[in-house]
């Protein structure tokens, strides 16, 4: 047992100051990604939201 505290998530998001750099080339990489291969986009929207998905749907 450790002093964690228990019942909530770790989350790994990104650090936006030390980041910022990344958020001008993702956009792109992400069109690339749907462009060239949108079968590996929708693994990994699978794999991040899993069956969350419907969340979305409104």
């Amino acid at each position: 047992m450790g002093t964690r505290q228990t019942g909530l998530p770790q989350f790994r998001v990104a650090d936006l100051i030390e980041d910022q750099d990344l958020l001008v080339v993702i956009p792109r990489a992400a069109t690339l990604l749907l462009a060239e291969s949108p079968e590996l986009a929708d693994a990994l929207v699978v794999r991040w939201f899993g069956d969350k998905m419907d969340l979305g749907q409104v």
